[in-house]
């Protein structure tokens, strides 16, 4: 060991009786942390513990003897003081367990010291010192310590003063300590390094977390690890620390406790490298061929086939920097040294991937290779090429070649023209191939089996003079009784319009007609029976055909508002089924496929693409094939029109032909309308973005994002996006302007489009992603109508009724519908001014921030809450409201226009900045009493808003508005918020008012979002 000026021991005196059960349980942990530093630190020589108890334990003075961490010869071993304190008997708490022998315990320490000059440290661990009399209480521990000491020990110690209780004097020299540790271990020798790498090892194998929180052990880590001094020479040192390292890794795992394991990793993390190693390495490379350095991805990683056939791993990876393991190294380099060469199709299909990838600075080299394949993709020589996955993926990128402006379209690139149509034909026709067991809702009339109704229509018999349903009648105006030959008395009564009869419906044709009380007959008509076909007239409503002969009809009779039977008396004749597209397909193949001259055979038979590119005429089979053509043919359903057509359509193209979507680099969301950032084709920043920029900023869709799908009468689909969240909460005024568009699309059909009150209830935070929203008539009138709207969330289903009992109810509303342009009724002028009203504005100057008396607003919330930048603000330059009172006109960031149904946004867009607005600007000022501090983050959510709107905006929808937000109370983490809204001409536009909190932000931000 290194000389040292004076030889130290370390004596544990132990109270093991007054500490109690804990006090000897922590002595029992704390020790081996102590017996290692000591040895590591080299800073005693001996250390020993000495435990005692009252009087009247068998057991009063327990020594261990003394303990030397780097010599055997006299004393006990480390594993015997271990053993020593693991065997001390823990007190029990019934017994009376004062008065310990405190005395005896020194007198024994006394006896344990060296009899020469060296000094013996005494660390007295203790809970209940004594002569409680005549020390002044157990509070002046300092005092009761050292008398103690002194008086059972009679020793003189230079360095106390018995009238300061000082411990240490003032004047005292320089004491040694341990802090150049690390500089010591580089510099020692071997046994040196030998003993600190041993000590070190039995650290690992005590407890291993302490490494991590002791400052000792950082540095000397460090040095270990970094050590390169004589690597030749002390081979043995090497092997001791290489076997330490991988120690060390190996223990890391088995730590139990989560906070020490987390912390020991982060503290492993920050000081284990081989910086040293793999800088000589590098350097020891001809500089030619130091770079350019190499990634491997682990997923892309193939090995020898004699070789475990698992992939590198990251751990494995992060491995290779901090080890250099060697089976590691010999793995990376059979991925390193290894080359793959080619042939020139699989090359040809490599260079399409990188394409699609967008990995420019592989395009000069990938689209050549492209390029001189063109010719050899459209044969049937190559069977895999006739896949739906090579097909698109040549498509793919030759799209992104059109994209990047590197080729106009229906110019050759890397596919001919006429190959390019044909594969995007092959691609869409297996689309719709798989397509065909999707399920789908449609909408049709009602199919009525001898079902009980009203005749409605009548008509008089020309031979019996009876009135009869015009469903019986021929075109003679003679009823098939009369004309069958039958006796009058055999035939039914007289029909009038209220007459019940038994109506149904003819499965050929479909015609709806009245039968008698005979119900085994089978459904078919008397025009079917004979051979020609039924004359018809086709409800309005429901597209029921219902039989009524062409020459008996009324003259002025009008077909487009012709009303059946079973519309007029109020019964419901729209059925909603469910349908595959392959049922549609059969009953409607041209308005699927066009496949002229049958080019095809035996099409959407599961056919694969090579078995139809090796039977049919390739070079005519894009011309004479197309999926989903444009015509005008309705759909059909068991012979009756769809009601649905637009919708359904619409959602079968989606369906079979999904638009191209790519993932936006700003959003992340996948969209069909992507641009390029820089038109440039040779700049290599790819990036695609939305539709909607300003500057070099994206800013979202309103009008998109807050879309409504209605999926029957009174359920509606909508997804909260994360654009339009404040944290991980979705925000109010965005979920308020959803409820009002499904109001709008559910009333809109009794011509009430317009919400004009509404009141919502925000019941628990939302989150981000699908919800569904659930409409209850509550009133429905000719003049306004009021609905219930709830919005759920989780435990959501795919398919009707759409929620579960699992679905929890997150928002509730009361809206409240009319027809505002079509309101008539009373006006009386108010005098309703604004106080302190806002200065004029020029809204044109104003677009481009120049306006005089207007500038723009910007606040830390809108950093924090990036979804407030959706809106710019402009607030007056000389603000004379109050501080909880705030004028601002508003704008769309995008562009987009303000409609009546984002009134709910814009009534929740702006009452959180009355909050903001009383954080100070001057970071170094004292926070006044009246603010809170700069760096506080808040969360205002909305428990209750309501929204009055007087004025409907122009369908176009209004770029400017204007709105006067204000407070009267901000107490206790809850305030009101009073918004009126006005447009360019000063007019009011609504009212709102808010009920909302004021919460710490980690409710929200270190909220946990849900899945």
């Amino acid at each position: 060991m290194n000389p040292r000026p004076k030889v130290h021991d370390l004596m544990i005196v132990f109270d093991a009786i007054t500490t109690g059960q804990g006090g000897v349980a922590a002595l029992k942990e704390a020790i081996p942390d102590i017996i290692n530093f000591v040895a590591l630190a080299d800073c005693f020589e001996r250390i020993g513990v000495l435990a005692y108890r009252n009087y009247s334990s068998n057991n009063v003075i327990q020594w261990s003897g003394w303990c030397s961490p780097f010599s055997t010869t006299g004393c006990v071993s480390q594993d015997d003081i271990l053993n020593f304190v693991q065997a001390l008997e823990l007190p029990e708490d019934s017994k009376d367990n004062s008065h310990g022998a405190s005395k005896a315990a020194l007198a024994k320490a006394y006896q344990e010291m060296r009899p020469d000059a060296n000094a013996t440290i005494i660390l007295l661990y203790t809970c209940a010192p004594p002569m409680f009399d005549q020390t002044s209480g157990h509070y002046n521990l300092e005092q009761i310590t050292l008398d103690e000491g002194r008086s059972c020990l009679h020793a003189r110690y230079d360095g106390v003063s018995t009238n300061t209780g000082h411990f240490i004097s003032s004047g005292s020299s320089s004491i040694y300590t341990s802090s150049n540790l690390a500089i010591n271990y580089i510099d020692g020798d071997e046994g040196y390094k030998r003993s600190v790498l041993k000590q070190l090892d039995r650290i690992i194998d005590t407890k291993m977390s302490v490494i991590a929180i002791h400052p000792l052990y950082g540095p000397l880590w460090h040095a270990v690890c970094s050590d390169q001094t004589d690597n030749n020479n002390n081979n043995n040192t090497n092997n001791m620390k290489k076997s330490l390292l991988k120690k060390f890794g190996a223990h890391l795992n088995l730590i139990t406790d989560v906070r020490d394991k987390k912390q020991t990793q982060a503290w492993l993390e920050e000081s284990y490298n081989v910086f040293h190693e793999i800088n000589d390495a590098i350097l020891t490379i001809p500089s030619e061929h130091q770079f350019p350095l190499i990634y491997a991805d682990p997923g892309t990683i193939y090995l020898q086939p004699n070789q475990d056939d698992a992939a590198l791993t990251r751990a494995q990876l992060l491995d290779i920097g901090r080890s250099c393991d060697k089976d590691i190294l010999r793995r990376l380099g059979n991925v390193l040294i290894r080359m793959h060469y080619l042939t020139e199709r699989p090359a040809a299909l490599l260079a399409a991937y990188t394409i699609s990838l967008g990995i420019v600075p592989l395009l000069h080299v990938a689209v050549p290779q492209l390029v001189a394949f063109r010719d050899k993709w459209n044969t049937t020589k190559k069977p895999e090429t006739w896949s739906t996955g090579c097909l698109s993926l040549l498509l793919k990128a030759d799209r992104f070649l059109e994209k990047r402006g590197l080729v106009s379209p229906g110019e050759e690139s890397i596919l001919r023209v006429e190959d390019r149509k044909l594969f995007q034909t092959l691609v869409d026709y297996k689309k719709l191939e798989k397509s065909l067991t999707a399920t789908l809702n449609v909408k049709v009339g009602w199919h009525p089996s001898n079902i009980e109704a009203a005749v409605i229509h009548v008509e008089t018999c020309h031979t019996c003079n009876r009135r009869r349903s015009v469903t019986v009648m021929t075109s003679d105006g003679i009823c098939r009784y009369c004309s069958a030959g039958r006796n009058a008395i055999d035939a039914p009564e007289d029909h009038d319009e209220s007459t019940l009869v038994l109506w149904t419906e003819c499965g050929s044709c479909q015609a709806q007609y009245i039968v008698d009380d005979n119900k085994g007959k089978s459904p078919k008509c008397f025009y079917c029976r004979s051979g020609c076909t039924a004359q018809t007239v086709e409800c309005s409503k429901c597209l029921s055909r219902i039989i009524w002969p062409e020459e008996i009809r009324p003259k002025g009779l009008d077909l487009s508002s012709f009303q059946c039977y079973a519309c007029v008396s109020g019964v419901s004749t729209i059925e909603s089924r469910k349908t595959t597209v392959r049922d549609l397909v059969e009953q409607n193949v041209s308005s699927f496929l066009r496949n002229d001259d049958d080019v095809i055979t035996n099409p959407l038979k599961g056919m694969s693409l090579f078995d139809i590119a090796s039977s049919c005429d390739l070079a005519h089979l894009s011309s004479k094939v197309q999926v989903l053509p444009e015509n005008n043919s309705p759909l059909l359903l068991d012979g009756k029109l769809i009601h649905n057509q637009t919708d359904l359509k619409a959602k079968l193209r989606d369906m079979i032909l999904p638009q191209e979507t790519e993932e936006c680099a700003f959003c992340l969301e996948e969209k069909p309308d992507l641009q390029f950032v820089c038109t440039d084709t040779r700049c290599s920043a790819f990036h695609e973005y939305r539709q909607y920029i300003s500057g070099d900023f994206y800013y979202p869709s309103l009008e998109v994002n807050s879309r409504v799908t209605q999926q029957d009468t009174t359920t509606f689909t909508v997804n909260l996006a994360q654009p339009f969240a404040v944290g991980t909460v979705p925000h109010g005024g965005y979920i308020s302007a959803m409820f009002l568009r499904a109001a709008s699309t559910y009333l809109t059909p009794y011509n009430q489009p317009d919400t004009f009150a509404a009141h919502w209830h925000f019941l628990s935070a939302t989150h981000t992603g699908p919800a569904v929203l659930v409409v209850e008539e509550v009133r429905r009138g000719r003049a306004l109508s009021i609905l219930h709207i709830t919005l759920y969330q989780e435990g959501l289903l795919s398919d009707s009724p759409w929620i579960s009992d699992k679905s929890k109810k997150k928002v509730a509303a009361y809206v409240t519908n009319n027809l505002l342009n079509g309101e008539r009724g009373l006006s009386l002028p108010t005098g309703f001014e604004l106080s302190a009203s806002p200065p004029p504005v020029d809204l044109t100057k104003l677009a481009i921030e120049q306006d005089p008396n207007w500038e723009r607003l910007h606040m830390v919330v809108m950093d924090v809450a990036p979804m407030m930048q959706h809106v710019e603000f402009y607030f007056p330059k000389h603000k004379q409201t109050p501080p909880a009172t705030w004028d601002l006109w508003l704008r769309m960031s995008n562009n987009e226009r303000w409609t009546t149904w984002a009134l709910g946004y814009i009534a929740d867009v702006a009452p959180a900045l009355i909050i903001e607005g009383y954080r100070p600007t001057d970071l170094d000022a004292p926070v006044p009493k009246d603010r809170f501090a700069f760096d506080k983050i808040y969360w205002m959510p909305t428990v209750s808003m309501s929204l009055d709107v007087k004025k409907a905006l122009p369908k176009e929808g209004e770029e400017w508005l204007r709105i006067r937000i204000s407070a009267k109370v901000i107490k206790d983490g809850r305030y009101d918020a009073e918004v009126i809204v006005f447009d360019r001409e000063d007019d009011v536009v609504a009212l709102s008012n808010h009920v909302a909190l004021i919460l710490d932000g980690e409710r929200n931000w270190g909220r946990e979002e849900k899945l």
